[in-house]
């Protein structure tokens, strides 16, 4: 399933993320306001959010996923720092 929306420099909205989400059968979204966490660098958010908020086990990531302050962390990085299974998702 490909829905994109485009919005100014959003590609969906967070009223529509969450609603497309909803529609996917995904039962709990969060959401964090950006100025939170954009200077967290990949171990920042890895140990507070990941880790101490969700206690995560698994993750799904897109193909380009970046995370950390300058998109310093990527798919790999989150890998090195979380021992557990992360699954990539390619587009077709």
């Amino acid at each position: 399933m490909n829905i994109l929306v485009k919005r100014e420099n959003r590609i969906t909205t967070s009223v529509e993320k969450a609603f497309l989400i909803d529609k996917i059968g995904i039962d709990c979204l969060y959401l964090e306001e950006f100025d939170n966490v954009k200077d967290f660098t990949p171990e920042e958010f890895v140990e507070k959010i990941l880790v101490r908020k969700f206690n995560v086990k698994e993750i799904f990531c897109g193909f380009n996923f970046t995370f950390g302050k300058g998109k310093s962390g990527n798919i790999k990085t989150l890998g090195k720092k979380l021992f557990l299974q992360i699954i990539k998702i390619e587009l077709d």
